[in-house]
Formats: structure tokens, sequence, C-alpha cells
């Protein structure tokens, strides 16, 4: 639809108004200095805000709030030059240059831009016969770097797409020293095929110096499960409870639901937990083909707690680090984006989490979580040597200790067991063993399995200490990848910035820095206000007479920056990739049993929530 506009003439100013009821409300009252500016207000954005444009969408904020900058930036709607449509226009044409000559092909470039910058940057990838991108993995120096202090337990999940294409992307993730989501490495492929995953996993070995995690959390695809048990057969192998509470809602009636929950969360040995899976078939008259059922128990040692107890997973039973990134790139991505847009966004939050972790560290290397003064020299030594998240949750251990009480102890050769039991409650006992070499403690194990499982020091290791006067904790019980010197052995340049920028945006961004400042100085007088306005009058005149002068505003984005470089080596050309069908992450809500069988919409489906146990909030 066509806007039209008619001149009028009031108060002594050329006006616009709008015969278009549509945008009528926008303009109604807007002034022009001229026909002309009226008739080209729709297209007014200058270079300079172009460029700023550019910037506020790369940092992640939504265009509308791009929108709400730029105005108050300029003083208001009437002064922006431009209106929300125009803005729109301008990102998707930008959308369309920056995967000018294919779009997989620019993403290869970037990699290989970064690896010229930085041999520590891996990537690799492969095609199909045609010469389309068929899997694709990479990881930043600053990634490699975290996986070696934090790589012990690694979380992944393929059932997401947020590219155009429909591929998986499968983002690698852990847990760091205060809790929080850490990243180790991407990748997108084709398809889910056993060979897809067991080439991506050959690829993570190969960054990581073929260092193994301890354990492994994913979701329950099959391919994946078959992979990891060939290329890594010897790290602990759990499914994510958050997909088997997705397809407890899809494959179980609602009264089956809560009986099978405790056997996935019940301590049960595993005698026990035969008995009670029979118990459960017999009760719910579940046939004997039912198939995902018989897949379950198949699947058993690799979710039930009665098998993976003991198992070292810091804690975790769900993939909700992998889910908490996928949250944070989804307040940006949508299934429509191209994968230069998808990279470039990954490393936005990639960029985001590793600021938050710097805070975390400077907060915890400058101070000490408080104490009260009555508390015991455990807990004050508990609080310097671990990281506040750490130390808060062990706090609750060093609390819970005081009401257990050592009733036995048994003392044979450079080996000593404490028998432990809550006060006044006998009948369920915990044994902790200390070892010896010399008087001197080399070991300390609890029946409790914490130590083993999340490398923290349990309540009756606490109650042990205070026992036997310790004035510290022993060093057995502590394992520096929960303290505050977990990274002391790391470069201290190691939050660089991800991006780079053109030489261009580089200049411009340093004299907008200073600019600002002198700027504002010059505002509290009319007299300097004048000159940097005749200043910039003149340098105007100048700089359009500069040969080749000419403003490429794609060079304003870091992704994109990088894969223009001239310096760049030519590559074999990499096409972009057919979409394909999903087999996990489906566009529509999951349906429970009820609603299959009676077509009732059931509020409280269990899709949507999780019943899992994380280390941290």
């Amino acid at each position: 639809m066509h806007t039209r506009f008619k001149l009028g003439d009031e108060m002594g100013d050329n006006f616009v108004s709008i015969e278009d009821q549509e945008h009528y409300a926008m303009m109604k009252g807007m002034r022009f200095k001229s026909e002309e500016d009226g008739f080209i207000f729709y297209n007014r954005i200058s270079y300079a805000q172009k460029a700023n444009l550019m910037e506020l969408k790369g940092v992640g904020l939504r265009q509308h709030q791009v929108m709400d900058v730029m105005e108050r930036h300029h003083g208001g709607f009437e002064t922006t030059g431009f209106v929300s449509k125009d803005m729109y226009n301008f990102f998707v044409r930008q959308k369309k240059k920056q995967i000018v000559g294919g779009d997989v092909d620019r993403v290869i470039k970037y990699m290989q831009a970064r690896q010229k910058d930085d041999m520590e940057f891996f990537y690799e990838y492969e095609t199909d016969e045609a010469g389309r991108l068929k899997r694709l993995f990479w990881a930043d120096p600053q990634s490699r770097i975290d996986y070696d202090a934090f790589g012990d337990v690694v979380v992944f999940d393929s059932t997401y797409r947020v590219n155009k294409y429909n591929l998986p992307f499968i983002p690698f993730v852990g847990v760091n020293n205060h809790g929080s989501t850490v990243i180790f490495a991407c990748a997108i492929v084709a398809d889910e095929k056993i060979a897809t995953y067991e080439w991506v996993l050959k690829r993570f070995l190969d960054c990581m110096c073929q260092k193994h995690p301890k354990g492994l959390i994913t979701d329950s695809d099959n391919s994946m499960r078959r992979a990891i048990a060939t290329v890594m057969p010897n790290s602990e192998h759990r499914l994510c409870t958050w997909h088997i509470e997705q397809n407890m809602a899809r494959h179980l009636r609602p009264k089956m639901i809560s009986d099978f929950r405790v056997l996935v969360h019940a301590t049960y040995s595993a005698e026990e937990f035969e008995e009670k899976w029979v118990e459960f078939k017999l009760k719910h008259k579940v046939a004997e083909d039912n198939q995902w059922l018989g897949r379950m128990y198949n699947l058993r040692k690799n979710w039930a707690a009665a098998y993976t107890k003991g198992m070292y997973f810091l804690g975790m039973k769900s993939n909700q680090r992998s889910e908490s990134l996928n949250s944070k790139l989804h307040r940006h991505l949508d299934r429509k984006m191209s994968l230069v847009l998808l990279v470039e966004h990954y490393e936005h939050c990639l960029s985001r989490m590793r600021h938050r972790e710097a805070e975390l560290d400077s907060k915890a290397s400058q101070s000490v979580p408080f104490t009260a003064n009555d508390a015991s020299l455990i807990e004050k030594d508990a609080a310097r040597i671990f990281t506040p998240s750490v130390f808060k949750k062990l706090k609750m251990d060093i609390i819970k200790s005081k009401d257990c009480e050592v009733i036995d102890c048994i003392d044979e050769e450079n080996i000593i067991k404490y028998i432990i039991c809550m006060k006044g409650k006998i009948d369920k006992m915990t044994i902790l063993t200390c070892s010896y070499v010399e008087s001197s403690l080399k070991n300390m194990s609890c029946t409790c399995k914490k130590m083993e499982c999340e490398s923290l020091p349990c309540q009756h290791m606490f109650t042990i200490m205070d026992y036997l006067n310790l004035q510290a904790i022993p060093d057995v019980c502590v394992v520096p990848r929960w303290t505050v010197k977990a990274k002391i052995a790391f470069p201290s340049d190691r939050y660089g910035e991800v991006y780079t920028w053109s030489d261009q945006m580089e200049r411009y961004r340093r004299m907008r820095a200073i600019g600002s400042e002198v700027l504002l100085k010059c505002s509290m007088s009319e007299e300097y206000t004048l000159k940097v306005m005749e200043m910039f009058e003149k340098l105007d005149l100048e700089t359009n007479a500069i040969e080749g002068n000419e403003f490429d505003v794609t060079l304003c984005g870091h992704v994109v920056a990088q894969s223009l470089r001239s310096d760049i080596a030519s590559v074999q050309k990499v096409h972009d990739p057919m979409e394909v069908v999903p087999k996990g992450a489906p566009t529509k809500r999951l349906r429970g049993f009820l609603e299959k069988v009676t077509g009732v919409v059931v509020i409280a489906v269990f899709v949507d929530t999780r019943f899992v146990l994380v280390p941290f909030t």
C-alpha cells in the first residue's frame, strides 16, 4: 500500500498530513522543513545511524528495543529521521547481504579468519558429494582452556534447531567453579546418524588433546548413545531426566507417571529395582510388546538412580546446562535464521557468559563470604578456599554435620572406619573411612559417595573433621575445580574479546568514545557548542571530498567483517545444506496421553516441567 502525502500550511511551517489511515496516527502532527523532506521521510537512515543499528542488533537487542534506543539517542521520534518500518527493511537487506555468495561459505571463511588470527582456534567440516555442508565443529581458544579446567562432565543435546535449514545445533557445555554454565565447543550437523555423531565426538577429542570426560549427559537419541559407546567407552553416560519426563508424558497414562518417576529417582539397590520394575508392570498391566517401556528397561543403567548412584556427574541429572544456553540463544534466534547470524549471536551469548564469569572471578578473589563470629574454623576455611556459590552449598552440609554423631570407631592398620548416624537415629548408619600413610591422612571416603560423585566433601566428612578437632579442611577433601584458584594456572588474558571488527569500525568506536566525553563538556557552554558545530561542518565538507569514501555497512558486524577480509586465502566453496526433517525438538508441543485419547487439553502436562536436582541455581 503506497502512502500519499499532501502538503498544507499551518502556523507558517510546511507539514505533512496523510490519507492512509494505517499510518495516520504515527504521522499526525509531524512537521518537515520542505516538501522533499516529507516525501523521503521513510528512507532517511544515515550512515552513522546504520552503523549504530548494526552494533545494537549485534549485541542481542530486539528490533523494537533498538528503535527505542535510537529514538532516545536522537531526542524523540520526530527527530530520529526514520521509523520502525525503515529499520526493519534495513535489517532484512543486511541479512541478505550477509549471505551473498553462500551462507555456509561465509561461515567457513569466518572460521578460517579466526584460525589465521589465532592458531589455537579449532574448526573442521565435511561436505557431501554435492559440496553441501554435512558437518561442522568448532571451538575457540578460551573454550579449550575452559575444558582443560572444567571438562570432567560434559552435557550436550542435539534436539534444537535454530536455523532455517533445520540442522541440529549441538553445544558442548559444562559447569565451572561458580556453578555457572561454560561452553566447550559447538557442532552443526546435517543428519543424526551414528557415523555423524562419531565424527563429532572424535573432533571433540582431537580439539581437547584426547582428554576424555569422566561423565556425559545427553538426550535419549539412540545414535548418539551408540556413538558414545564407540568413541568414549570409558566415560560414564546417563540420559537426561528432563527428556525422560517429556517421553513419560507422551507414552504413559497419567496414573503410571508418578510410579515410573519413583523408578527414575529412588536409590534402590539393583536387585530392589528389578523387583520394583516387575511390580510396576503388574500393577499397570503393561503389555510385553510395549516398545517404549521395553526400550527404557534395556537402557535402565543409563537413567535409573539404582544404577547411576555413585557415578560422577557433579550432581546433575539433566542437560539443563545445555537448555540454559539454548534459552539464551532462543531470545535472539529463530528457525528462519541463517548460519551466519546463528554464529554471530552464539558468539555474543558466549561473550556475555564470559564477562559474567570474569565478574564472579573478580568477586571471589577479592572478597570472602560472610561467616558468623562463632563459626567454626572449618567453616571459615571453606569460605576462604571455595567460590562463594560453592561455599553456600557447603555451608548447608556443615550445618547438617552438627546433627550427626560418631557412634563407633574401628581402627585397622593404616585405616580407621568411623560409624556415623543422625543423633538419636541409629537405624541408618554411614561409614566413613580414613586412610593414613605414616600418620598422614591420604584419603577420606564415605558410603554416601558425594565426594566421588560431586568432588565436594559431604556432611559426614565435616562431622569427622569436628570429631578430630581439625583446624582446616584436609587437602584430600579439596578438589581444585571448585576452588577460587581453579584457573590460577591459566593465562591471565583469558577473557579477551571474541569479536573482531573492521578497521573502519575500530577507528569509529575509538573516536566515538573520546568524542562523547568531549561533546558532553562542550555542551555546557554555548561558545564551545558553536565551535564544535563549525568544526564538524568543516570536517563534513572535507571528508566528502575523500576519494573512495564509500561506506559499506556490512563491515559493521564482527562475523561478516572477518569473513570479507581480503587477506583470507580462498577455500573451496561450500554450498548451503538442504533443509532436513528433524527427529527431535518438534515445532508443536508434545501432547500427553489424555490429550491423544480424548482430545481434552490437559493444563498440567509434564512436558514443560523439570524434575531434576542440579548443583546450583
